[in-house]
């Protein structure tokens, strides 16, 4: 497949695309392997990584301000539970990928 039918495959059908392009980083044909859009989606994974991030910590700060400030104690043990297991997911994101520490 020419690198031209490779990069119209990216917009066709990503899912194929993804496979094709691993196929040929696998193989060693990196010729052929559509660098631009490659680069492209390995940037938005880091993106994605911290999007997420910030959005868990964003929602762990609410129930942990909620749990605190607001006297509704029926709500507690919801609070509680979601900030355990919010603060469970985001150890589990910085164990795999440490650099996020920073962030």
């Amino acid at each position: 497949m020419t690198l031209a039918k490779v990069k119209n495959l990216y917009d066709q059908d990503f899912a194929l695309w993804i496979e094709k392009t691993v196929k040929q980083l696998k193989s060693g044909y990196l010729s052929q392997v559509d660098l631009e859009n490659l680069i492209e989606e390995v940037e938005s994974l880091g993106r994605r990584d911290k999007r997420e991030l910030k959005n868990r910590l964003i929602t762990l700060f609410e129930q942990a301000l909620k749990r605190r400030y607001l006297p509704l104690s029926d709500c507690y043990r919801g609070w509680e539970v979601t900030i355990k297991r919010f603060q469970s997911q985001l150890k589990a994101i910085l164990k795999d990928s440490p650099s996020l520490c920073s962030f």
